[in-house]
C-alpha cells in the first residue's frame, strides 16, 4: 500500500505540474457596478466559500485581475481627424506583486495612487509614445431602471499617463496566465492592452458612475487559486474533487445574492480551470483518477514480485551464513547447545550486524 499510494502522489504531482496552468483553479465574475462597497460585496460573498474548500492545498493567497470592458482609443489617434474604431482594455494587477514579473524597459509600474499606464514595447511604436505621454479613452454607461434598459446614457473619458514600458515574464512564470500584452488585429483595428493598477482603476470607474448607471459591457474579476502539488497526496484526491464540484454550486447560488451588482450582461460567478470539470470535459483531476484506479492491479502485482524477491534473498542470505557456520554449530551441539540456542545466537548476530549497518 506504501509503494501504491507514492507511486499514485507522484503521477498526481506531475499531473498538477504538466503545463503551468494545471494548478490554477480560476473564479470570475463580472460586474456592472464598480465601487470599493461593490468590489468589497462581490469578495465577502465569493472568497470565503473559496478558502473554506481550498485553503488547506494552497500555499499562498490568490491574485486579483481585473478586465476592463474594450473602451475606445481617442487619443493618441493612429490617423489624425479619422475615426480608427482602435480599442484598448485595461488589466489591473496587484503592482506591489507584479514588479518581479516584468522586466522594465523604461520607467516604472503604476501607482496606486493614480490613474497610470504601463505598455508593450511594441504597444508603444504602435501608438508612437514614449514614457510621460497620455493615452485617452471612453467607454460607456447604461442608465437602469429596474427591468428598463434606456441605451448608452453616458461616455464618461479616462486619461491615463505613460508611466512605464515593459515586458511581460514568461516561460514557467504564470503570474500573467498567458496575457502577453500585446496589441491584437481586429479586421482593419487594432485592441491595445494596458496595465494599471487594480485599486487606481477601481477609483477611477468609482467617480465616473453615477446613481443607477451601469457598465454598458461590465468589468470583469478573475481570481487565480494555485493548487500547491506539495501539498496534494493521493489520499486526497477525492476530497479535492469533491470540494472542487461543491464549489461549482456554491459559487454559481451567488448570483442571486449579487443581483443588484450583476444586473446587465456580467459575467455569472464561477469557477474553472484544467481542475475543473465543466461544459461536458472532464478535469485532469477525474481523468487521472479514473487512469490510477486502472494502474491498482498492476502496482499490486509489483509489490508482490518485489516482496517475493526480497524472501528469496533473505532466504539465500540465511543459508549462506548457516553454511559457514557449520563447523560451529556442529561443535555447539556435541556441548548440548539446543537448537533453539543456536537460533537465538544466529538471530542476535544478525540483528548486531543490523544494528552496526544502521
Amino acid at each position: 500500500p506504501i509503494f501504491s499510494q507514492i507511486s499514485t502522489t507522484v503521477g498526481l504531482r506531475g499531473v498538477l505540474n504538466a503545463v503551468p496552468e494545471s494548478s490554477y483553479v480560476v473564479l470570475s465574475t463580472g460586474s456592472s457596478v464598480i465601487t470599493p462597497s461593490s468590489v468589497q460585496t462581490i469578495e465577502q460573498h465569493l472568497l470565503p466559500p473559496m478558502q473554506k474548500n481550498l485553503g488547506e492545498y494552497m500555499s499562498e493567497a490568490p491574485e486579483l485581475t481585473l478586465s476592463s470592458q474594450k473602451m475606445d482609443l481617442i487619443a493618441p489617434n493612429l490617423q489624425d481627424g479619422i475615426d480608427t474604431y482602435n480599442s484598448m482594455v485595461l488589466y489591473g494587477a496587484n503592482i506591489a506583486h507584479a514588479g518581479s514579473h516584468v522586466t522594465l524597459i523604461k520607467g516604472r509600474l503604476p501607482h496606486d495612487s493614480n490613474l497610470e499606464i504601463a505598455i508593450t514595447q511594441s504597444t508603444a511604436v504602435a501608438l508612437n509614445v514614449d514614457v510621460n505621454a497620455q493615452i485617452t479613452l471612453r467607454y460607456n454607461l447604461t442608465l437602469y431602471d429596474p427591468g428598463t434598459f434606456v441605451g448608452s446614457s453616458a461616455t464618461p473619458i479616462l486619461k491615463l499617463r505613460v508611466v512605464g514600458i515593459f515586458k511581460p515574464a514568461s516561460g514557467k512564470d504564470v503570474f500573467w496566465h498567458e496575457n502577453n500584452f500585446e496589441e491584437e488585429r481586429q479586421g482593419t483595428f487594432f485592441l491595445f492592452k494596458g496595465l494599471v493598477s487594480n485599486d487606481a482603476l477601481i477609483q477611477a470607474f468609482t467617480q465616473s458612475q453615477k446613481l443607477h448607471m451601469f457598465f454598458q459591457q461590465p468589468v470583469d474579476f478573475y481570481w487565480f487559486y494555485h493548487l500547491d502539488p506539495l501539498r496534494i497526496s493521493s489520499t486526497q484526491l477525492n476530497d479535492i474533487i469533491g470540494k472542487i464540484s461543491a464549489l461549482q454550486v456554491l459559487i454559481s447560488n451567488q448570483q442571486g445574492a449579487l443581483r443588484n451588482i450583476l444586473v446587465t450582461d456580467a459575467r455569472p460567478p464561477t469557477i474553472s480551470g484544467l481542475p475543473v470539470s465543466a461544459y461536458g470535459n472532464t478535469s485532469d483531476l477525474l481523468r487521472y483518477r479514473d487512469r490510477a484506479a486502472t494502474l491498482q492491479t498492476p502496482i499490486l502485482l509489483l509489490t508482490l514480485q518485489v516482496l517475493l524477491l526480497v524472501l528469496f534473498f533473505l532466504m539465500i542470505t540465511a543459508d549462506l551464513l548457516v553454511s559457514r557456520q557449520a563447523d560451529a554449530i556442529a561443535v555447539l551441539r556435541s556441548r548440548g547447545a539446543s537448537r533453539r540456542q543456536i537460533m537465538g545466537a544466529l538471530i542476535t548476530q544478525s540483528l548486531a550486524l543490523a544494528i552496526a549497518v544502521l
